[in-house]
């Protein structure tokens, strides 16, 4: 069966949602185990949006910066990479130095040697942006843009199944005289094949889907613990190795 159908059929389709949703007319339901999946596909889509927000804020916490990122990416626009605020400081701190007095005093020493450090800090926390958009946020985009929208779509084409199925009982409950009641039961038979068909492959498809992402996302998220705990300890060094440059400096 055509899910676009003719004229007639979305007429029809559209008068069993109107009467389901304006009454209590019984309708075919699905399975405990699709209702279950489909109610998992949903959640699952959308802690998907909330985890790539939380993400995105992880390594831009400045949210005019992400808008900015966000319609650079949709317009495929090639910019490059900014500053953090972390390497502004440093440098900030560097040229003060060089102006100064040319980092010549003890104090001006410093304030090099800590500008720096937050540089380097600045290109490790760079690093980790790339490395969390690799391996975190580009697959649960494509996830759901994918893999979550074709599982979604077997969905939608199984509720336009279940609606003609629906109208084929409801024809044959109201068939009048054996040649219209004939005519009424081979097309619900026909509604009850192509509904079961697209039921159990439903199930199918969301069922891999769920499970597939499941794996994906706790591979994404052991990536992230290792390239967080990458983060701290080139940063740990970093500040490690500072605090014994300014130490060995008599600030007068």
């Amino acid at each position: 069966m055509s899910f676009g159908g003719n004229m007639g059929t979305m007429f029809n389709r559209a008068k069993q949602l109107a009467a389901e949703n304006l009454s209590d007319q019984a309708k075919t339901e699905y399975d405990p185990e699709l209702v279950a999946l489909i109610a998992q596909l949903d959640k699952t889509k959308e802690w998907g949006k909330k985890f790539l927000e939380r993400q995105a804020e992880l390594i831009q916490p400045n949210p005019a910066l992400r808008a900015e990122s966000f319609f650079n990416e949709t317009l495929d626009l090639k910019k490059p990479e900014k500053m953090t605020n972390t390497e502004r400081f440093g440098s900030n701190l560097e040229s003060a130095a060089v102006e100064i007095d040319n980092a010549a005093s003890t104090y001006t020493q410093g304030l090099k040697q800590f500008g720096s450090a937050q540089k380097e800090l600045g290109k490790s926390e760079r690093r980790f942006g790339r490395e969390v958009e690799k391996c975190c946020i580009q697959p649960m985009k494509k996830f759901l843009a994918e893999d979550l929208e074709a599982a979604l779509n077997e969905k939608s084409a199984l509720d336009t199944l279940r609606l003609d199925l629906d109208v084929a009982k409801n024809k044959v409950a109201k068939a009048k005289g054996i040649v219209d009641r004939e005519k009424a039961e081979k097309v619900l038979q026909e509604a009850q094949k192509d509904f079961d068909r697209q039921h159990d492959f439903t199930k199918v498809i969301i069922g891999r889907t769920l499970n597939n992402h499941h794996t994906n996302h706790a591979n994404q998220l052991k990536e992230l613990s290792r390239i967080q705990t990458s983060l701290y300890r080139e940063c740990s060094q970093v500040m490690s190795e500072l605090d014994e440059e300014l130490a060995k400096i008599a600030i007068k």
